[in-house]
């Protein structure tokens, strides 16, 4: 008789208490405030940012929208770790109302994001710190049950409800319906008059759907993670053994004296004029400027 051997696999309870270790549920719902928030940021984004020719003062007033659908849930918890990175996740996604260069305002939204996620997810350790960098873009699948809840818990009020709003949304509907048909006449009709409506098209109707998608989700992402951050710290490995001060001094000491041989050079060039960079670097200054950008980056 052949022996098969099944191979082992990982029990759904045993991942789902490892995940429950690391990311706990205490069984909380979605506050009504953050999703309102989130509702307006998602709205913001589908107005703002297809209409703008480059990202700039609209892309920090999105960003600032979802920063707001997360403190309600934050408030009970805000000390300064949470306030410091949020200062400097604000001003690394405010620089591109100044520069909105492609590349520039991908760089500063990809760090304004990690920072903010780990203004959110605090870590003591490194690995800690790294995984809480890449929270938020884990938080969508983590709160789903947390989201449904919040659903839940509102939806017996607005089923008792429904029957004093069916005027309200009447009218609303009839209102909307009349001004649609006879903006469009007006508008059609005078040119000056069409100048006072806003330009909408239908192309761009798909485009819309999906920011305000996109950015409601990232605001109700931020809200749970505000809410219910996870505890990467207990995936740090053990401390390592002290080791003595001498062993970490000296290299420190040795780097800082680089460092300071390093700056001491550029405040030569910086002072020593057009004719020393010439003649002792052989480069323009715009070349002087940019051949060391890469080195740089990685120091």
């Amino acid at each position: 008789m052949t022996d098969l051997t099944v191979p082992q696999t990982t029990h759904p309870s045993a991942l789902k208490a490892e995940v429950d270790r690391v990311w706990p549920d205490p069984g909380r719902a979605m506050p009504a405030a953050s999703a309102t928030l989130a509702a307006v940021a998602g709205i913001a984004g589908a107005v703002l940012l297809p209409a703008a020719t480059a990202p700039g003062l609209g892309l920090v007033l999105v960003a600032l929208l979802i920063a707001a659908a997360a403190v309600p849930a934050a408030w009970p918890r805000l000390g300064s770790h949470e306030v410091g990175f949020g200062a400097l996740a604000t001003l690394l996604i405010g620089v591109v109302v100044v520069r909105d260069a492609p590349w520039f305002v991908g760089l500063s939204l990809l760090g304004a994001t990690g920072v903010a996620s780990y203004a959110l997810a605090r870590g003591t350790s490194l690995v800690g710190a790294l995984l809480g960098g890449l929270s938020l873009a884990l938080a969508p699948l983590r709160g789903l049950p947390w989201a449904a809840r919040g659903l839940r818990g509102h939806l017996p009020a607005a089923r008792t409800s429904r029957t004093s709003l069916k005027p309200l949304l009447r009218t609303v509907g009839v209102s909307a319906g009349l001004l649609l048909v006879f903006g469009t006449l007006f508008a059609s009709a005078d040119a000056a008059f069409a100048t006072l409506l806003p330009d909408v098209h239908l192309d761009t109707v798909p485009q819309r759907l999906f920011l305000f998608v996109a950015v409601a989700g990232a605001a109700l992402a931020a809200a749970f993670l505000a809410d219910q951050p996870p505890a990467w710290d207990v995936l740090a490995p053990a401390p390592a053994r002290p080791v003595r001060p001498l062993e970490w001094i000296a290299p420190i000491a040795l780097l800082d004296a680089l460092f300071a041989a390093f700056v001491a050079v550029q405040l030569t060039v910086l002072f020593g004029g057009h004719s020393h960079v010439v003649h002792t670097a052989g480069l323009t200054y715009a070349e002087y400027a940019r051949s060391g950008f890469g080195q740089l980056v990685v120091v």
